[in-house]
């Protein structure tokens, strides 16, 4: 039973989130203006420092769950005058000369139910827990490529500190209002798969749009 329960879920996800096409293609320019501008650009490629990366390790939530090392934020930040060394340069060489062990690349995968009675794979959300040096690399782009984001989004598309669940409500409304409207003029609501539309995507599609708004091939 277990073994079939494993098999079921690994071809689940692994059909989900394999590339479905045979071979990369060459997209078509979107012909989206070009926001990110040079100085933007070298911000974003400049040589990463052991004051960032402390910074970045001191801002991490010490709450999150660990990743396959078992370590979090906290351990990091509590022992930083032992270990903040080695931490330090394990970052570095990865931006230097741009590896990553593998064993620093595995993650655990957390399925988290959908729904009270399960019967699908597709009625669980993975969740990927990563390691904490994974982290930390992430969090270190996320800074920096913060400041610039103000300028690609509208404030409507990214919203800090905002639940899913407050989605929920504000989907509520609208459609509470969508039905309710008295004008002369029609509205209407699209409704999308936000599976396919942000869980699927592939990763030469997103290079493709990045570089046409202007953004540095590294």
């Amino acid at each position: 039973m277990k073994n079939s329960l494993l098999s079921k879920n690994s071809f689940h996800f692994n059909s989900q989130f394999t590339s479905q096409r045979e071979r990369s293609r060459q997209f078509i320019s979107t012909n989206m203006p070009r926001l990110a501008t040079v100085e933007e650009n070298d911000l974003l490629i400049s040589p990463v420092t052991p004051q960032e990366i402390k910074n970045t390790i001191f801002q991490m939530n010490t709450s999150k769950a660990p990743g396959p090392d078992g370590f979090g934020a906290g351990l990091f930040q509590n022992h930083w005058s032992i270990i903040g060394h080695k931490i330090m340069g394990c970052i570095l060489n990865f931006f230097r000369q741009e590896k990553l062990l593998k064993e620093v690349k595995y993650n655990h995968i957390a399925l988290i139910p959908k729904v009270d009675n399960r019967a699908m794979t597709s009625q669980f959300q993975p969740v990927s827990l990563c390691n904490n040096l994974h982290k930390i690399i992430f969090k270190i782009l996320v800074n920096r490529m913060r400041p610039i984001l103000e300028c690609i989004f509208s404030p409507e598309q990214i919203v800090p500190k905002r639940a899913i669940h407050d989605n929920v409500l504000v989907a509520y409304n609208i459609m509470n209002k969508l039905t309710n409207m008295k004008a002369k003029h029609a509205y209407m609501a699209p409704k999308l798969n936000k599976e396919k539309t942000y869980h699927r995507l592939e990763w030469d599609s997103i290079f493709s749009c990045l570089k046409d708004i202007g953004f540095h091939d590294r």
